[in-house]
């Protein structure tokens, strides 16, 4: 009886301390998961700060370590636990694909989407409304009901609805009158599904994938990006709440706004960056305007304006050109009132402002030089020849701005943008869109320097100069703001980490506007195309 009772107690102790060791490796094991969590969430913060780093460098550098848009050397399977078995890792991932339906490895521009609060700063509100109306599957109940909602009064439009709709419903609710500070605000307004905001894209990894379509009453065979392999294209993909650009020279200075005030400070501006005669030429404008009429045109190299800037010429109000020649032909004064007619200067009279930076293309002037008895007319050295704009254009753009802000929002890079995107652009035609899509270069690094700005559009014949003055508000090449995945992982499979991010660069410390814990939904790209250790070696 001992002998057996002992039997049984050592069964019992050793199951005891079976179970006691099972129960301590299901805890290391869950002790070593919660680690690996952790440290494929910090390695996706990692990312976001090898980001903001990167951004924080000079345009110069970025070029040089091959750019932003897609950087595999950069952005794919970078090493952030160093540990031979199995090594976590990071990859920036953007949601942008290139043509066989593959992320790109960097960063997408928000330039390159529809900025939703400035909208309403575009024209009219029919232009507003077919902004939206370009977007597909887009409704006009939903286009104008979404003016409604960004918009400050209480005054629906045609097809719209404002708070008389929205207080009726259960529960009621109001507009938000203003702007946006997501994009799932849109849920809430009337005809904005959330099949027509997302798509099918539920793991949010830019493609429609395998179950990502339902069947039955919840079909979205209706919509047209509801194809498995294709594209998600919910208007989401389209949209953005953040596209802001810096208002600077290439080398970090504060662009020249041509239409300020002192005269003879913006003709010391202009001789600091730009040829001597553009200067010249540039002032001779802002001071009499455009010369529409005939007359023998001479150099302007060599030549100085008066912009002399004293109480007695302010006091004085000298007349504009060609009224002195005027009084002389009619027996006047002119002599007598101190010698030859001179031009207005920097303090007196109304000066002209310039509605378009390329107002001065083909342009004439009349003035009259420090020493002349007569005016003379100049022609813009700005021409219009198309060979001759992809010479002077990018340092014209670079230099000069017709806006004193530090950033300017809202404008689409033609670049950069989906098709989608560039024919919701007020103005633009479908000829325009395919040109541009079929001559551009997506990563700006493999264009020459005159891509860098909107204005090659113009220079290499695309559209003509009127067309290109109609887009200018509309467009640029550059943006600020940036929109990307980060994903921390492991080589040997584990815990994922994913994050939706909007960095802004605009200011002298990136910020971050947007991020969004995409973790419940999974990794969304396989472990081979984030990159591993086979992949390295």
């Amino acid at each position: 009886m001992v002998l057996v009772f002992v039997l049984v107690v050592v069964a019992i102790m050793a199951l005891a301390a079976f179970t006691f060791c099972e129960l301590m490796l299901t805890e290391r094991k869950a002790s070593l998961l919660l680690g690996n969590r952790a440290q494929a969430r910090q390695s996706a913060h990692s990312g976001i700060e090898m980001v903001a780093a990167v951004l924080s460098q000079d345009q110069e550098t970025i070029d040089g370590a091959g750019g932003l848009l897609d950087n595999t050397n950069l952005f794919r399977g970078v090493v952030v636990v160093e540990d031979s078995s199995n090594p976590g890792r990071v990859t920036i991932v953007s949601t942008k694909l290139d043509e066989t339906g593959v992320p790109y490895f960097g960063l997408e521009n928000e330039s390159g989407r529809i900025n939703l609060n400035t909208l309403l700063e575009i024209g009219d509100e029919d232009e507003a409304r077919e902004v939206l109306m370009a977007l597909p599957n887009m409704t006009i109940e939903a286009a104008d009901s979404i003016l409604d909602w960004i918009d400050e009064d209480d005054t629906p439009r045609e097809y719209g609805a404002e708070i008389d709709f929205y207080s009726q419903l259960q529960p009621a609710y109001a507009p938000k009158n203003g702007p946006l500070d997501t994009i799932e605000q849109l849920l809430g307004v009337q005809g904005v599904t959330p099949e027509l905001l997302f798509g099918a894209d539920s793991n949010y990894n830019g493609l429609v994938d395998p179950g990502e379509l339902q069947t039955g009453e919840d079909s979205m065979a209706e919509f047209t990006f509801a194809t498995e392999g294709s594209p998600a294209g919910g208007i989401a993909r389209w949209l953005t709440l953040y596209s802001v650009e810096k208002n600077l020279q290439a080398d970090g200075q504060p662009r020249i706004n041509l239409n300020e005030d002192d005269l003879q400070q913006l003709h010391e501006k202009l001789k600091e960056v730009l040829e001597s005669d553009w200067a010249t030429f540039i002032v001779a404008y802002r001071q009499n305007g455009p010369y529409d009429g005939d007359g023998r045109t001479e150099e302007i190299r060599g030549r100085e304006l008066n912009l002399e800037d004293s109480e007695e010429a302010e006091e004085s109000q000298p007349q504009r050109v060609g009224e002195e020649e005027e009084r002389s032909e009619e027996g006047g004064d002119s002599d007598q009132r101190g010698g030859p007619p001179q031009q207005e200067n920097a303090s007196a009279g109304k000066k002209t402002e310039l509605e378009n930076i390329l107002d001065l293309i083909g342009a004439k002037v009349r003035v009259t030089f420090k020493g002349d008895r007569q005016p003379t007319v100049i022609d813009s050295p700005f021409s219009k020849v198309p060979g001759e704009m992809s010479q002077y254009m990018p340092k014209l753009m670079d230099a000069a701005t017709l806006d004193d802000s530090a950033t300017i929002s809202g404008r689409i890079n033609v670049n950069l943008a989906d098709p989608i995107v560039l024919a919701a652009i007020p103005g633009i035609s479908e000829s325009t869109v395919e040109r541009i899509i079929a001559e551009r270069e997506l990563n700006v690094l493999d264009a020459d320097e005159s891509r860098r700005h909107a204005t090659w559009l113009l220079s290499e014949g695309i559209v003509d100069l009127e067309e290109m003055k109609k887009l200018m508000p509309y467009v640029t090449a550059g943006g600020s703001v940036y929109r990307f995945q980060s994903i921390g992982y492991f080589d040997r499979g584990g815990p994922t980490a994913r994050f939706e991010v909007v960095l802004d660069a605009s200011e002298d410390t990136t910020k971050t506007v947007l991020l969004r814990d995409l973790g419940s939904r999974g990794p969304g790209y396989p472990l081979e195309l984030l990159g591993t250790d086979e992949q390295a070696e």
